[in-house]
């Protein structure tokens, strides 16, 4: 069975707030869909008069109950801001914070189609969301779409920037192919972070002398997280295993069975750890560490709002994001 869309999770960043320590890993709290204030707060009247820029950090994350990859991920703003607010995205780590963030980071975002396009056209003229950042650039995979909330069923195309130019404030492309849809005045374009696979890796302990080798361990996307893990011996065959990012208890196995550790966030193991893993011989006090990645991509959600911008009721912008399964 395919990965399914309820198995794709948009996850909170374990700290959330405006300070150089906002970010971090993906904790356990869901990003609800449709619900106001979900990723950005409310802007008063002297923010948006002064003018702002808020970060936010969000993960998706593949929730499947087995080892099941994700291939070719694409994440993208799919509807920009409705105000004079503009929503640009970056690539984000496991690790990295609001003080990681660069004013030369790559950023990613939308803008809107001038004119029309006729299926087969290879070029389109784009005035983008915001000037603030280059979000369109030579090699860039872009997605063009009239989806939103009102229209969930329009067709997400996908394509290459070939050329860009600038005409005026626009931005006139070269597509690598012909346009599958015709397209009409307003229809989104987007810029999209990339990836190759979305799957759950446990790293070689640091030793070096364990193998965390497909056939030794078993993984499930459900229950993996971003940690160092530590077994340690109690005995030649007993041991008890502990994490850096959160308190085990209780967490005891033997070299002689397969040992699955539960995710106490999840109710789904960590991973599994065949009898073929353990291929050393040990006494009480050896140790073995590992580190496990999870299925995510981290995301930086970029708000800008510029000096003296007027108020919009029920302002919005919506993620899009894409990922084929194994």
């Amino acid at each position: 069975m395919p990965i399914l869309s309820s198995e794709i999770q948009l996850l909170r960043s374990q700290t959330v707030n405006n300070l150089s320590t906002n970010g971090g890993d993906f904790s356990s709290i869901a990003v609800q869909d449709g619900v106001k204030n979900n990723i950005f707060a409310d802007v008063p009247k002297a923010e948006r008069l002064a003018g702002s820029t808020t970060f936010r950090k969000v993960f998706y994350k593949l929730s499947n109950p087995n080892a099941l990859m994700g291939f070719d991920p694409k994440l993208f703003v799919m509807k920009p801001t409705n105000a004079g607010d503009a929503v640009v995205i970056s690539r984000g780590s496991s690790v990295d914070t609001q003080a990681n963030i660069e004013p030369t980071k790559r950023r990613f975002g939308a803008g809107f189609i001038v004119g029309t396009a006729a299926a087969g056209a290879t070029t389109v003229t784009v005035t983008p969301e915001q000037n603030y950042f280059d979000v369109f650039q030579v090699g860039d995979t872009v997605a063009i779409t009239a989806r939103n909330e009102l229209n969930t069923s329009a067709p997400i195309d996908y394509y290459t920037i070939v050329t860009v130019s600038a005409s005026g404030s626009d931005k006139v492309f070269t597509l690598d192919r012909g346009l599958t849809n015709a397209v009409s005045q307003g229809v989104v374009v987007s810029s999209c972070i990339t990836g190759t696979t979305m799957q759950s890796v446990l790293t070689d302990d640091l030793s070096g002398s364990h193998s965390c080798d497909d056939e030794k361990v078993v993984h499930n996307n459900a229950g993996a997280i971003n940690a160092l893990f530590t077994i340690t011996f109690s005995s030649s065959t007993a041991f008890t295993l502990t994490c850096n990012k959160m308190t085990l208890s209780g967490y005891t196995g033997n070299i002689g069975s397969e040992y699955s550790p539960t995710n106490p966030n999840t109710a789904q193991p960590f991973f599994t750890l065949l009898p073929a893993f353990f291929s050393g011989t040990y006494v009480a006090g050896n140790t073995i560490v590992f580190s496990l990645e999870s299925t995510n991509i981290g995301v930086w959600c970029e708000r800008i709002i510029p000096a003296g911008t007027t108020y919009a009721s029920a302002n919005a912008f919506m993620l899009g994001f894409e990922v084929e399964s194994e």
